[in-house]
């Protein structure tokens, strides 16, 4: 009986070895983006003639045509290049925010730099609208009353000529919109294969309102209000004069050094506040760390996750998905679940309230106000000074109780209220700093000591 075996196709072997010298290979002056979203159809032809060949192929005695799996796999490939071809030809690229991707791509494409340098008659009082796309911004004071620019650009095509023809367009474009001077940072047709580096000197007390969808911002030694609206775009901002008002949809801030206020709202990822004269307020969600430090007038923070008041925060604050941790704060309200929560060195009114994490609170000098800390399956750990006086009520489910200063008058000092569930619940002296050992946990403890 003669084999009936069949015979491996060689398609599959001619797709590999073709990618594998696209990819490998340098092409200089060649967009190999270009050519797979323009010749992508050549794989189809080289799978018919490979399949033309096993058809006509002599030695078995049978002719082999496409299986099921065949077929699904070239309609597969098929809807495939459809896609990357029109994703290629789309330069505003606005599917890639709509689906929340805010990579660079660019198609494996080579890279042209290109620098310009021009500038403006900028009268000191007039305000200024900053709109870019895609471009790193550095705004600094100038000397001169005018708008300087330099741009240095980065530009992604198949060939010089086309990268320099995008670089033409994107050349910053200054005009008057409904009454008001208007900076096209990126130029009038903005596109994702330029990565745009712009520096802007203004009169140092020019108002500024700057919208970018990608890219940065920096603002070193600003004198005058800002206020910036971003997409997914970082914002570095230091040496301020002037309030700071940021809307932002995703990246890191950092601001040093601001004589005025901070205002950040929407989401975004790591976040910095230090050395701030001015109430620092955060509303929304932070993926990221968030470090602040040296905030005289204190700060606010509402998130989804953890919302915080602090009235005086000259040391620091450092919070992140699993912890939140603070030292040398003055008045302090707290609610968040799932965190660890360590405060140092508080002084005024204290309130935390948590969910499944455990609490350490230690205070250098004696309090004087309420102190209010509740948990759920988490401990609570007080550490004051040996001479505190104070009106403990502690109390909860399944909890172990320890007190180690001495049972002081019921109506004198501020009112400490201690509550959690399933934990432990510790005072101590401030010189008896070693953790409390857990004893067994037995029934449930409430009172005034």
């Amino acid at each position: 009986m003669a084999s009936s075996r069949s015979h491996p196709s060689l398609i599959f072997a001619l797709i590999l070895i073709g990618l594998g010298v696209l990819l490998l290979v340098p092409h200089p002056g060649i967009s190999v983006g270009y050519l797979l979203a323009h010749y992508w159809p050549l794989v189809l032809i080289l799978w018919g003639l490979a399949q033309l060949f096993e058809f006509y192929r002599p030695g078995d005695g049978q002719r082999h045509g496409l299986g099921g799996g065949e077929i699904f796999l070239i309609c597969l490939f098929i809807a495939g290049g459809l896609v990357f071809s029109a994703a290629y030809h789309f330069r505003g690229a606005h599917w890639r925010g709509w689906m929340g991707w805010h990579g660079d791509w660019y198609g494996w494409e080579p890279s042209y730099s290109f620098q310009a340098q021009t500038q403006f008659p900028w009268p000191r009082s007039s305000p200024l609208r900053i709109e870019g796309h895609n471009v790193d911004l550095t705004l600094l004071p100038g000397t001169a009353p005018a708008l300087q620019l330099a741009l240095s650009d980065t530009i992604h095509s198949g060939s010089q000529n086309a990268a320099r023809k995008r670089f033409q367009q994107s050349q910053p474009r200054l005009l008057q919109r409904n009454g008001e001077w208007v900076l096209q940072a990126s130029g009038a047709r903005p596109g994702w294969h330029t990565q745009a580096r712009l520096q802007l000197r203004l009169p140092p007390g020019t108002p500024i309102q700057l919208r970018a969808d990608r890219g940065g911002l920096q603002v070193d030694g600003w004198q005058s209000a800002l206020r910036v609206n971003l997409g997914h775009a970082r914002i570095a901002i230091r040496r301020q004069q002037g309030d700071v008002s940021v809307r932002m949809n995703g990246g890191d801030a950092s601001f040093q050094q601001v004589r005025g206020g901070v205002q950040v709202h929407g989401r975004g990822d790591r976040l910095q506040a230090v050395r701030i004269s001015g109430r620092v307020r955060l509303r929304g969600d932070f993926s990221g760390d968030i470090h602040l430090a040296q905030l005289p007038r204190g700060v606010s923070l509402r998130s989804g996750r953890v919302q915080f008041q602090i009235q005086q925060l000259p040391g620091r604050l450092r919070w992140d998905l699993g912890s939140l941790r603070a030292r040398q704060l003055h008045g302090f309200q707290l609610s968040t679940r799932d965190q660890d929560v360590s405060v140092r060195n508080f002084q005024g009114p204290l309130h935390i309230t948590d969910r499944n994490g455990s609490i350490r609170i230690t205070a250098n000098t004696a309090p004087r106000d309420p102190v209010a800390v509740a948990t759920r399956d988490g401990d609570i750990r007080l550490w004051l000074p040996a001479d505190s006086v104070f009106q403990l009520h502690a109390g909860g489910r399944n909890i172990s109780l320890h007190n180690h200063f001495s049972p002081p008058h019921p109506a004198r000092g501020p009112r400490i209220q201690l509550q959690t569930t399933n934990g432990v619940i510790a005072l101590r002296p401030l010189a008896a700093s070693a953790p409390v050992a857990q004893p067994p946990r037995s029934g449930s403890h409430a009172g005034v000591f």
